[in-house]
């Protein structure tokens, strides 16, 4: 399985106008992208996970190096999460409004990362599953033709 494979999930939950389905959507849109870049990270950069919690700092400040555009809203889509995990306070009508712009920066943040993959291919599932890219890459293009 991959990390994308959750941007269906999300996309499933869109149908739901209920508050805790709009925060678990913006945590499978982080998950989605976050994995992704983690799994970039191990292919492209060498990356060795410790699995603990400060991966979740290192993965954008590793992929910072080569595009800082990208862990920056990596970075931002975390944020996102954090206020849909932790912080149950922030009115539902913030937390939909979150959802869209969740959408779209996992979007982009998975798109960039194929695309920097693709320019410099290694061995291994970011350059070699194509099942999952193709399928992937149509709920990428979806989200950003939606949020256009």
């Amino acid at each position: 399985m991959r990390g994308r494979n959750f941007l269906a999930v999300a996309l499933y939950l869109d149908d739901q106008d209920d508050e805790a389905f709009h925060r678990t959507q913006i945590g499978r849109y982080y998950y989605a992208a976050y994995l992704e870049a983690r799994l970039f990270c191990e292919r492209a950069l060498d990356f060795e996970r410790t699995r603990q919690s400060q991966e979740h700092r290192r993965v954008p400040q590793l992929i910072s190096t080569i595009d800082q555009d990208t862990a920056d809203n990596l970075t931002f889509l975390r944020k996102y999460r954090n206020t849909a995990d932790y912080d149950l306070d922030v009115s539902a009508e913030t937390i939909a409004r979150n959802v869209p712009q969740a959408e779209l920066l996992a979007a982009r943040i998975i798109a960039r990362l194929d695309a920097l993959a693709a320019a410099n291919p290694r061995p291994g599932p970011i350059a070699t599953d194509a099942h999952v890219r193709h399928t992937s890459a149509g709920l990428v293009v979806a989200a950003l033709r939606r949020n256009a």
